[in-house]
């Protein structure tokens, strides 16, 4: 198992919440995994890393490798792994592990992700809300045309493996290992439209379990969160697509689709972000244009997350 340890990096992108991501750091360190790379996608100049610096330099003094990544900007889910994931393979890991700063592993080995590994690209754990509720699957269905998420097989879904956490045999993969046209959300879909295509395998460790906490860095409802996965579904749709029939019939079911979205969202809410963010991200992308949205750093939010 020591083979395969060393030969794994693990992959944190952190957002403004350093106790999260402390947590999280102490989880895969717990593992065994003693090579750290820690993506900032903070865009808050540097405070929240800064807050991190002591924990990270006492993990250094134990001996454990942590590499912080930073451009002082949020890049995105998708950029921020591509970048973490091209880090690994210059340092010749073999695998490289993935998981969002708010989750964690319970105290359960991982062994069984590497054994699951051997007939797979990628393997992923079981997850639970908290320590005390059921695990559930990680893997999901996407329905190409209506843009449904699904927890269960459905005509003419796309299962994906969630990227929430996710164990990756480098080697099966030519970077950039996501699409960085999608900036958050969809970027999990469109990479296991990628397995599919390439004859490639992802797979589920039963015993292997994850806690995690969910919407640490977009809440749901925010503009932020509307914005970018009412994108997303608008890019799915061409790039599940495999023709240009196919693409159109697909974006036209959006059409009714996401304004019905829309209207539940807001009913549930009571405002208007989430046709604010339907409507943003459809001119957005008819005219070619994006926005990152998100939004500016308060000292409290990386104090006290």
């Amino acid at each position: 198992m020591r083979k395969y340890l060393d030969k794994t990096a693990g992959l944190i992108l952190h957002f403004r919440t350093p106790d999260k991501t402390l947590r999280c750091i102490h989880s895969l360190v717990q593992q065994g995994i003693s090579f750290i790379i820690l993506v900032d996608n903070s865009e808050d100049g540097g405070m929240s890393l800064s807050i991190l610096q002591p924990a990270l330099q006492t993990f250094i003094n134990q001996g454990i490798q942590v590499h912080t990544l930073a451009t002082g900007q949020n890049q995105g889910f998708a950029k921020g792994v591509n970048m973490g994931f091209g880090f690994a393979q210059s340092h010749s890991m073999d695998f490289l592990l993935l998981i969002n700063s708010d989750a964690y592993f319970e105290t359960t080995s991982i062994t069984p992700m590497f054994e699951a590994l051997s007939q797979a690209s990628i393997c992923i754990p079981k997850v639970k809300s908290n320590p005390d509720s059921i695990a559930h699957s990680l893997f999901g269905y996407y329905q190409k045309a209506t843009a449904f998420n699904y927890s269960i097989p459905k005509a003419g879904c796309v299962k994906y493996a969630s990227g929430c956490c996710q164990l990756i045999k480098i080697k099966d993969f030519k970077p950039p290992f996501l699409d960085e046209e999608l900036f958050f959300y969809g970027e999990d879909v469109v990479l296991g439209h990628h397995l599919k295509i390439n004859l490639l395998k992802a797979v589920e460790s039963e015993k292997t379990h994850i806690i995690h906490e969910g919407s640490g860095s977009a809440k749901n409802g925010s503009l932020f969160y509307e914005y970018h996965l009412n994108r997303s579904h608008w890019i799915t749709a061409c790039k599940l697509s495999s023709n240009n029939a196919q693409s159109k019939t697909y974006l036209f079911i959006r059409c009714i689709t996401l304004p019905t979205r829309a209207v539940i969202r807001s009913i549930r809410y009571g405002n208007l972000t989430a046709w604010r963010g339907l409507v943003m991200a459809t001119t957005d992308i008819a005219f070619g244009r994006f926005r990152s949205l998100t939004p500016p750093a308060k000292s409290s939010e990386t104090s006290q997350s």
